[in-house]
């Protein structure tokens, strides 16, 4: 299948993919789907209603992936539901190929046994 072949190309390149869920309070953005700068999201639509700082759920998964993984280093967003504005998720899966930046991984952030003796505190 032309998923599969797409996948491969990916891990060739150094992708991974995570899967996540989101939960949001619907109120506050555009829906699910990304509506692209300018074209009813963070922009004034021509009928005058002023959209800048609204984003989309989508928009927002786009700005924080950025910010973590740097804007070249993810590709293929899928969510798995959508949602239209106003609407709320209590938990909307979705997945995103990411290659990590190097460096990105340190060997403390690896450590998995501060984790689990804080899990056991719990």
């Amino acid at each position: 299948p032309a998923g599969s072949i797409s996948m491969a190309l990916r891990r060739a390149h150094g992708f991974a993919r995570y899967a996540f869920s989101v939960t949001y309070h619907g109120a506050v953005h555009l829906g699910i789907a990304y509506q692209g700068e300018g074209r009813g999201e963070n922009c004034i639509l021509p009928d005058g209603t002023d959209l800048r700082g609204v984003r989309s759920v989508e928009g927002r998964i786009h700005q924080a992936l950025s910010s973590l993984v740097g804007p070249s280093n993810y590709e293929n967003l899928q969510v798995s539901s959508r949602t239209d504005r106003g609407v709320h998720a209590l938990k909307n899966t979705c997945h995103v190929d990411i290659r990590p930046r190097k460096g990105w991984w340190s060997a403390s952030s690896s450590d998995t046994s501060t984790n689990n003796e804080n899990d056991s505190d719990r």
